[in-house]
């Protein structure tokens, strides 16, 4: 009952920007249900639900499962502020791969052993420098930027962005997602060599 309707809503939701074109029908749905998908995505997995069972204090599954209930729309308002990609692979022989932590947060300034990915951590999403992908087919891939990391790259990456307080309301436009990009063979296999070393659970 509470996965169902997720999963069937957000698989439709991933095909729609998997091909994704501006002024197709269905927009606002779609990201709707794609925000609400990619965030229960990233607390249900083993890593995941080991993050959220750290915060909540629990090691109780019911309670859990209420938990990620509650905040299953944590990270909506940071990613609805960033800069949207849909990033293409269709040039490259290489393609993307999916793990079981589909949602892959990056931070340069974040490697495995620093003190944000410890244990079963990821690097904050309302850190300056982090970028959230998802990947919507074998070609195609979601990152999301910080706007403010956009608009000044030389800043810290560990510095806390402009309003990082997640749990509010927050606007977006969907003409301002970007769709021209062409990523070359060793920038899928850089994504790809990401998505490999942020999925382990230590």
């Amino acid at each position: 009952m509470f996965f169902g309707v997720i999963d069937y809503q957000g698989r439709d939701a991933v095909d729609h920007f998997g091909d994704f074109e501006h002024m197709k029908p269905g927009q606002h749905e779609a990201i709707q249900a794609l925000m609400l998908y990619i965030s229960t995505q990233k607390l249900r997995t083993p890593k995941g639900l080991a993050w959220l069972r750290q915060r909540v204090r629990t090691s109780d599954k019911n309670l859990l499962l209420r938990e990620m209930m509650r905040l299953r729309q944590l990270f909506g308002a940071i990613w609805f502020e960033s800069i949207w990609l849909v990033a293409d692979a269709s040039d490259s022989a290489t393609k993307f791969i999916l793990s079981d932590h589909p949602v892959t947060v990056y931070n340069r300034r974040c490697g495995p052993r620093s003190q944000w990915c410890r244990g079963d951590n990821d690097p904050d999403i309302w850190l300056n420098g982090t970028h959230t992908m998802f990947p919507l087919s074998l070609d195609r891939i979601l990152i999301l930027t910080n706007l403010s990391w956009v608009r000044n790259p030389y800043q810290s990456e560990t510095r806390l962005r402009p309003n990082p307080n997640p749990l509010r309301s927050a606007i977006f436009s969907m003409l301002d997602i970007q769709t021209e990009r062409r990523l070359s063979e060793q920038e899928v296999r850089q994504i790809n060599f990401i998505i490999k070393v942020e999925r382990a659970v230590t």
